[in-house]
């Protein structure tokens, strides 16, 4: 509703029709109207002389004790032109009242400052003990104007909310709750089915011209309250990145929001954990993804609303949707991040189960990846940023290593493991920048046993100094030894494409003391035992020299090396119970060219712990009796 004046009319008034707020929820509220863009106001020009009064039909409440009036309101304009008028006098301001008698007389709620509403502002008055009453009417009044008086703007008018609000709330979007039961206000987004959902879900995909948003009711947050829901960005469309999605809070009726989850990266002290912002970007979220949130302490209050928001969109595009929203304090340890929340029961995810939503079966204890080959989904099923390949054509260790140069996000997030038995995170690392980068460029090096709900350090690596490739192990924390631990590389930023790079190659997280085996065997026939050994870079297996030219059967195979493999050649055992009375037996055989005798060599190296360097203890250089290869050699 827009008020403008003409000289004739000596006052303006909005008077709503008396209401019982002796036992109210929602007792009163407008629908949005329409804008002016040019002149920021809404208009509905009323020509007739005296008071003016709007009167609307009270909604039967669900809970005792109003708590309040909300509204948007403007007060002319912030330049002087023909559409709003820019306010000049303290009567050209807006006074809220409300009656007990039938308007007989006015009491007065608040004073709207004549030059501070020259923009939509949302104001939130808090209904006295007096107002509260079995027919309370309200008014808001402009005691002065003319024909060059400030014109003023009223919409999406609330009158109720409880003194005490609900703990929580659920809503799948399927029709069977009123969208206005959990909701108070939705912008730009309507209930469809789309967004590759299997049902419906509440879609934001109108071109308003305006910020698109779900904004919940008043919600009581306590300790134990945690928040739920599934997100998609683009919908299978294109969505740019610049227009991400925020999730935030309010502690005082939405007229100040703030960010769920801040974000916590290096050199900030005094937050408990590093993470990521309540701030998404489509990179994470092309297809549906579950998001469960631990609310901070700043959240916890009586009275807070929660909303998802989009403020920059391309028109016809960067659609988003949200669906399974649940605010509640039921499921216990948040269905540990593996499960849905409902009706205060997880429902686990597949190969989870329980009340609490733990491992139906153990997990795998190792994981090792040389990245020779393409990443697997099942070891790694979050990669951003990264690719495989050799940088500039030089090897990390042998084959192909993971290379994160893309612009924007640059993360790797590995399943879920069994590491109640587990030592070591051990890897081989490299990182090139021009310059110093910023601490908040480092990679962290994080784990979760919560399937992703939260992250702690284990380590931060951070190397201004040198570029060469480093040996990294690093025991795993008590803490991360759990039954289901995964972990992720993080870069919480970088300079763009191509700039403060980083490289991994030859991933190992084991380490068991407690199975470890105390023999290994291994002939090679029909390939290698893969528990046997970590990598074999330069490996394969094929017929070797002596046995080939007496066309020996299949099953004499061995693990052979050839040297136009470029990078390290090798073969890593698995970590062993090795004692006093273990004996290491194999068959060798190396090829050179002659001329370069002196040159080459095999060195068979030993590792007794696995952060400990290796030391020699067999160095043999040996002249087979074929020379079909070049440098090669081969292990049986």
């Amino acid at each position: 509703m827009v008020y403008t004046s003409q000289s004739h009319v000596p006052t303006i008034a909005v008077v709503m029709g008396t209401v019982s707020l002796e036992s109210a929820s929602v007792i009163w509220a407008t629908q949005p109207t329409q804008v002016d863009k040019n002149n920021r106001c809404l208009y509905l020009r009323i020509l007739c002389g005296g008071s003016h009064s709007v009167e609307q039909p009270v909604q039967e409440g669900r809970a005792r004790g109003a708590r309040l009036v909300q509204f948007y309101v403007q007060i002319g304009s912030k330049s002087i032109g023909t559409g709003c008028n820019k306010p000049r006098a303290r009567n050209e301001g807006l006074l809220v009242q409300y009656s007990n008698d039938n308007g007989i007389s006015w009491h007065l709620l608040r004073e709207l400052d004549f030059m501070s509403f020259l923009e939509p502002q949302i104001v939130s008055i808090e209904l006295p003990r007096e107002a509260k009453t079995s027919a309370t009417a309200f008014r808001w009044w402009q005691p002065q104007h003319g024909k060059h008086s400030a014109q003023w703007a009223l919409d999406d008018v609330l009158v109720g909310m409880n003194d005490s609000s609900q703990t929580g709330f659920q809503d799948k979007f399927d029709g069977s709750v009123d969208l206005q039961a959990s909701w108070y206000r939705i912008q730009g987004g309507q209930v469809d089915i789309d967004c590759l959902s299997m049902d419906t879900a509440l879609i934001f995909s109108e071109n308003i011209g305006k910020p698109r948003y779900a904004e919940t009711w008043d919600f009581h947050v306590s300790d134990s309250t945690f928040m739920q829901f599934e997100l998609n960005m683009g919908c299978s469309k294109p969505f740019s990145d610049t227009h991400s999605i925020l999730f935030q809070y309010s502690l005082n009726n939405g007229r100040d929001w703030r960010l769920v989850t801040e974000e916590c990266v290096p050199p900030k002290i005094g937050c408990q954990h590093y993470t990521e912002s309540s701030v998404y970007t489509s990179e994470r979220f092309q297809n549906w993804k579950r998001i469960t949130v631990y609310l901070p302490q700043s959240t916890i209050s009586p009275r807070t609303r929660f909303r998802w928001i989009q403020h920059d969109y391309t028109p016809g595009g960067d659609t988003w949707s949200i669906d399974n929203v649940i605010l509640a304090t039921g499921c216990p340890w948040m269905c540990s991040g593996h499960g849905i929340c409902d009706a205060g029961h997880c429902v686990c995810d597949r190969g989870f189960g329980g009340p609490y939503c733990v491992p139906a079966a153990p997990l795998p204890s190792v994981l090792k990846d040389d990245f020779n080959g393409n990443l697997h989904p099942d070891i790694w099923p979050e990669v951003y940023g990264a690719e495989r390949g050799n940088l500039n054509g030089d090897t990390i260790k042998s084959g192909t290593a993971l290379i994160f140069k893309g612009e924007g996000l640059r993360m790797l997030v590995s399943r879920d493991l069994d590491c109640t038995n587990t030592m070591y995170i051990q890897f081989s690392f490299k990182f090139l920048a021009k310059g110093t980068p910023e601490r908040s460029h480092s990679i962290l090096l994080q784990y979760s046993i919560n399937g992703g709900i939260t992250w702690h350090l284990i380590d931060e690596f951070y190397f201004t100094q040198t570029t060469d490739v480093l040996f990294i192990n690093i025991p795993l924390p008590y803490a991360a030894r759990t039954n289901a631990t995964r972990f992720r590389l993080w870069q919480p930023y970088n300079n763009g494409k191509k700039e403060e790079i980083w490289i991994l190659d030859n991933f190992i997280i084991d380490g068991n003391n407690l199975k470890n085996p105390v023999i290994l065997l291994d002939t090679f026939d029909f390939g290698p035992r893969e528990d046997n050994w970590f990598f074999y870079p330069g490996g394969n297996i094929g017929l070797y020299c002596p046995y080939s030219s007496k066309g020996a059967p299949e099953e004499d195979s061995a693990m052979v090396f050839v040297s136009n493999e470029i990078g390290e050649h090798s073969i890593t055992t698995r970590d062993l119970n090795v004692n006093e009375n273990t004996i290491i037996q194999f068959e060798m055989y190396f090829v050179e060219i002659l001329e370069e005798a002196d040159k080459q060599e095999v060195l068979m190296h030993n590792a007794v712990k696995a952060a400990i360097p290796y030391f020699w203890i067999l160095r043999t250089r040996s002249a087979a009796p074929c020379l079909k290869f070049q440098n090669n050699w081969c292990i049986k």
